[in-house]
């Protein structure tokens, strides 16, 4: 069993992953978002685990590990899936808007689908 006063370093050392993690805002991440918020999920991981057997109350980290988990298992890009929410294409389906009239899909679009015009 740790040190109590360890202990207590070791949980306030988890105070910048747990702000971070709980103050992203849920939209649409980009994939070095999701990677920071797996490297502070990590730590917090290991921190909750470090301090499982002390008395301590470890619910604002078990939460933000919680939160951290639910972020990356939205908002990770998934190959041939649609975004969570929003569309990065203007001409996305999940943008929010309405498309023009007459607007369609371009070749090679990603965001929607369309296959890539062969090369001549």
């Amino acid at each position: 069993m740790l040190p109590e006063e360890i202990a207590q370093e070791i949980y306030n050392s988890s105070s910048f992953s747990r702000d971070f993690i709980n103050n992203t805002r849920e939209e649409y991440l980009a994939l070095a978002e999701i990677s920071e918020i797996q490297g502070h999920l990590n730590s917090l991981e290991e921190i909750f685990k470090d301090l499982s057997s002390t008395g301590m109350d470890l619910s604002s980290i078990k939460n933000a590990i919680d939160r951290g988990q639910y972020l990356i298992a939205v908002y990770s890009p998934v190959p041939g899936a649609a975004p969570a929410q929003g569309n990065p294409s203007p001409t996305g389906p999940l943008n929010g808007a309405a498309p023009a009239p007459g607007a369609a899909p371009f070749p090679g679009d990603q965001f929607n689908g369309a296959a890539p015009s062969p090369v001549p």
